[in-house]
């Protein structure tokens, strides 16, 4: 009100002003009119100032959501519409200049993602009015996301059911089928070479079975960790002997190169698990390489703070278009792949707290490693966890 009653005694006395002093005013209202437009620019919200058929202005972030180029204002409506390429919420904005209050937008963008907006006109009380424009195309996506969240939340609680009770019949085909092959080789029971090759596939496929929900249930179930204090590395040492027998099958070289590490936290039995799965993706991926090396390699990141583990093989390597999808749920190369394994690893190194990520000679051009190595699997696990939950953890 005071701004308004200003600007009518300079008009009623402007006459009165000498040259100089209007100038000065003249620039003083400039400087505040392009201070009050990069106000404005800075919002998040977009502002479109118009007076009936005329814009008046547009800020970047309205520029941004219409997507429309750079343009000199004032413009009518009709003539700013040939430069606006998102036609349809314009169209909406246009033919609701009249109402006073809240609209709601949602419609496709230049992709195949909804987008959504509030638009907010102010009300009629001056000639000049303000629509703001908000953007609320993330929360709403992050509504969806929550609700498609808790879906499969009662998916896998259900699947995960159905799983458990699978494994009970599951169970008792496999020690009855155990029973007649016994029988069998001790001839209380008599069968033709024919019968005990069904009885085999039987018992293959049994056992693939209840690989599969094993695997299943592991990544779906929430797990509590059992945490113990110990180093990585015998522990690490443990694994690679226990796959000692597959690696002299297939002639494979292995190396580890453990560094000196902190000990830390972490689930033996879980973990373990982890690091099962990501040998028997190296041994599916190099046991039909001409060179057939795996490597384990430990060390302690200063910068980060953390332990790492890395897994690197020599096989093919991974395709580019294959590594978003690495860890998702059932995608899988290898042929007799459930495709859980890498989501089940990815799970647990998550769930202690850690990271882990994947790169390869196909995805790199920069591939860190001399060859034949092709691919690295780097598992972070934080080495604070550990040593800050014993104070004495050094003695």
């Amino acid at each position: 009100m005071k701004q308004k009653k200003f600007f009518e005694k300079f008009l009623q006395n402007i006459s009165k002003i000498d040259e100089y002093n209007l100038k000065n005013i003249i620039e003083l209202l400039e400087s505040e009119r392009r201070t009050f437009h990069e106000v404005l620019d800075w919002l998040s919200e977009g502002i479109i100032v118009f007076e009936n058929d005329n814009v008046l202005f547009i800020n970047q972030e309205a520029l941004n959501i219409l997507r429309i180029p750079q343009l000199d204002f004032p413009v009518t409506f009709n003539e700013l519409e040939k430069n606006v390429f998102n036609r349809e919420l314009y169209s909406l904005i246009k033919k609701s200049t009249d109402i006073v209050g809240t609209l709601s937008y949602s419609g496709p963008n230049s992709g195949d993602i909804s987008e959504y907006y509030e638009l907010e006109f102010s009300g009629k009380e001056f000639p000049t009015r303000i629509l703001k424009i908000c953007d609320s195309t993330s929360q709403k996506q992050l509504e969806f996301q929550l609700k498609n969240l808790e879906s499969i939340g009662a998916l896998n609680t259900l699947a995960a059911g159905i799983a458990h009770e699978i494994k009970n019949p599951l169970s008792a085909i496999d020690l009855h089928t155990q029973l007649i092959r016994k029988g069998i080789d001790k001839g209380m029971i008599q069968a033709p070479d024919e019968v005990l090759r069904y009885i085999q596939i039987i018992q293959e496929e049994t056992k693939r079975l209840n690989n599969i929900l094993n695997d299943f249930l592991i990544s779906t179930r929430k797990r509590e960790l059992k945490l113990s204090f110990a180093d990585l590395n015998p522990f690490l040492k443990e694994i690679i002997n226990l796959f000692q027998p597959e690696f002299d099958l297939y002639r494979i070289q292995v190396e580890a190169d453990f560094g000196n590490i902190h000990r830390i936290f972490f689930d033996r039995d879980y973990l373990k698990q982890a690091i099962v799965n990501l040998l028997k993706n190296a041994i599916e991926t190099v046991k039909d390489s001409p060179q057939k090396l795996i490597k384990i390699k430990t060390k302690y990141d200063l910068g980060k703070d953390a332990i790492i583990i890395e897994v690197i093989d020599s096989g093919a390597g991974i395709n580019k278009k294959d590594l978003h999808k690495i860890f998702d749920p059932y995608f899988t190369t290898h042929d007799n792949g459930t495709g859980l394994g890498l989501t089940i690893v990815y799970k647990i190194v998550k769930e202690h707290g850690g990271e882990i990520a994947v790169d390869s000679r196909g995805i790199n051009e920069k591939f860190r490693l001399p060859k034949p190595f092709n691919t690295v699997f780097t598992i972070l696990i934080p080495a604070n966890r550990g040593t800050k939950m014993l104070p004495n953890a050094d003695q």
